[in-house]
């Protein structure tokens, strides 16, 4: 979450860089860790049909989100 106000509110295009591999980060960690220590073992827990779904959407919405402001602060420092 810190690094999501820190992407809104950075002025300076080093802060707003390393916010967004803050949250790259955090991204691939919400889908790698999950997977290395594993979910529920029966396919009728809501873990399985609801919870791994959003989460893995969740995951590359925030690396995908993240890299777009990443290479985006490239582009806003070649406009000044």
């Amino acid at each position: 979450m810190s690094a999501a106000v820190g992407i809104i509110l950075s002025k300076d295009h080093g802060t707003l860089r390393w916010s967004c591999l803050t949250s790259l980060a955090a991204g691939i960690s919400v889908l790698l860790v999950p997977e290395a220590i594993g979910y529920c073992h029966s396919s009728e827990h809501p873990c399985n049909y609801g919870t791994v779904p959003v989460l893995r959407l969740i995951g590359v919405l925030i690396v995908l989100l993240s890299l777009t402001g990443f290479f985006a602060s490239f582009k806003r420092v070649g406009k000044e």
